[in-house]
This record gives structure tokens, C-alpha cells and sequence, in this order.
């Protein structure tokens, strides 16, 4: 019996960091989309099912934990990852509010894709602020 590849939208304003998150997350075998800001991804939230939503948090328009809620919204078991280059007191708030987790840029490609892998394969559970550096 063949499993259904976990499918990951990644919401990025940065086109760059945007097209490397995906890249990194299609060569271990995830269905990948992106978005280029929060409102692109709310129209990509509504229209395809997701497992895990990787987002920024600074973005033009609607930030990452405007993101989260419509996300949790569809589905409240539905992990989001938020990603910033802020390693501030909103990481500890955006978990409270239900981020799977906060990780700092510049992101561990290794870290990273533990963090989406560990989403991806067991839901939502507990979560916690996780900082990553190259």
C-alpha cells in the first residue's frame, strides 16, 4: 500500500529564501507549494488541503500569525511553522496562540527539515519555540 505524500505550503515574501525552503523540502519527497504573501495563501488554504503551512512572519499584508489563524481555521489540528529573522518575545506568543513552532533565520537546512518532518508525520502536539542558524 502506497502512502499519500504529506503536501506543505510555504509562504515566503523573500523569493530566495521562499524557493530554497521548497527546494530543500521537495528533495526529501514532500508535495511543495508557495505562496508569495499571506493572501496568496489563504486563497491556496481554502483550494488545496495541507498537511503543514510554513510561514513567514514579516510579510506585506497579513503577517505569519494572521496566516496561522485562517490556517487553524480550515483545520485546528493543522501544523504551522512560522519562520522570522525576529528572535523576539512574539515567538513564545505565537506558540501560545498554536504554532507548531518558531524558528529563527538564517534557518539549518537539518533543523528545518526535522522540524517540518516531526509536523508532518505527528500532527499538531505540543510545541515549542525552536531557534535555527546556519
Amino acid at each position: 500500500m502506497e502512502t499519500r505524500r504529506k503536501r506543505i505550503l510555504v509562504v515566503d515574501d523573500s523569493e530566495e529564501i521562499r524557493s530554497l525552503m521548497a527546494w530543500l523540502l521537495a528533495g526529501e519527497g514532500y508535495v511543495v507549494s508557495e505562496a508569495c504573501d499571506g493572501e496568496e495563501a489563504l486563497r491556496r488554504i481554502q483550494a488545496e488541503p495541507f498537511d503543514v503551512v510554513v510561514t513567514d512572519f514579516q510579510m506585506p499584508g497579513l503577517n505569519g500569525l494572521e496566516v496561522m489563524a485562517h490556517a487553524r481555521e480550515q483545520d485546528d489540528r493543522r501544523p504551522v511553522i512560522i519562520v522570522s529573522g525576529l528572535d523576539t518575545d512574539l515567538s513564545r506568543l505565537a506558540v501560545e496562540l498554536g504554532a507548531y513552532a518558531w524558528l529563527t533565520k538564517p534557518l539549518s537546512g537539518p533543523l528545518f527539515l526535522g522540524i517540518v518532518d516531526s509536523a508532518a508525520t505527528a500532527g499538531q502536539r505540543e510545541a515549542s519555540p525552536v531557534g535555527g542558524t546556519a
